[in-house]
């Protein structure tokens, strides 16, 4: 029988020490033996105690004196197990940890478990912080829209009114035909409106394609048009002061005249 001393560590104590065993013996006698140099601090029975194979340089012992202790890395050890299961000797490091019956150890499987869920909750953090940017950015590019000539907070806030007094009706056909300016250049653009909810038009465009939009304001309906037809807001009326003004309502074929009008004359 060749004898081998391993450096072990008992929580506990102060400081690691060495404990001799016999390379034929099993867990339980190195177990044994590790009390046996403790019994003046610890009088507890060696099959109360786990033990762990570890491989911890020995100056930085610390971590494994109060619990809870966490295993970075290591195996917990079953009594029956034959001593050569630890490894070769390196006397360099502690190499066998027994922890007390009271105290906390972190399996080196739930310390990889709780570090991949922290980390996917970051992950989850960090898609959320993005998901309330783009929001914010949403929020942000409404409200400027909304502002434009400073008539897009009015208009936001009567749509619905618009809808319930009937000023707008599914099937209704909105044209812009003013005479915008720069030319003055002559406009005639339009959509079909296919559907109302609470305020929010669903619109498609008229002789151009099949593209549905969803609008929130007018402001919105208008920009939208002269986008889907390469112009910009400068070919408004020189005068231009309100959407309302240049949408013109036509239902079944007749001119019901712009969304002001009409909602003024339903409005009395």
């Amino acid at each position: 029988m060749f004898g081998i001393t391993f450096l072990c560590f008992l929580q506990g104590v102060e400081e690691p020490f060495l404990v001799a065993v016999d390379e034929t013996d099993m867990i339980n006698h190195l177990k044994e033996g590790i009390l046996s140099r403790r019994r003046g601090i610890i009088r507890e029975n060696a099959e109360t105690f786990k033990i762990w194979k570890v491989f911890i340089p020995v100056n930085e012992y610390n971590k494994l004196r109060n619990p809870p202790v966490e295993i970075e890395s290591g195996e917990e050890l079953e009594g029956s197990q034959r001593i050569t299961s630890i490894g070769e000797v390196r006397n360099e490091y502690i190499q066998v940890f027994m922890e007390n019956p009271d105290s906390v150890i972190i399996p080196p499987t739930l310390t990889k478990q709780v570090k991949e869920t922290d980390n996917k909750i970051k992950g989850l953090e960090n898609k959320i912080q993005g998901l309330e940017n783009k929001i914010q950015g949403l929020a942000n590019i409404i409200q400027s829209v909304a502002s434009i000539d400073g008539a897009g907070v009015e208009m936001d806030c009567y749509l619905e009114e618009i809808c319930k007094l009937g000023v707008i009706k599914v099937s209704d056909e909105l044209h812009i035909k003013k005479g915008y300016s720069e030319d003055p250049k002559p406009v005639k653009i339009g959509c079909r409106v296919i559907g109302i909810d609470n305020g929010i038009f669903t619109v498609t465009l008229i002789g151009y394609d099949e593209e549905r939009k969803i609008i929130t304001s007018l402001v919105l309906l208008e920009i939208w048009l002269l986008n889907k037809f390469n112009l910009d807001k400068q070919y408004r009326p020189k005068y231009y002061s309100r959407p309302d003004e240049n949408i013109d309502i036509i239902r079944n074929g007749e001119d019901m005249g712009n969304v002001k009008k009409r909602y003024k004359e339903l409005k009395k």
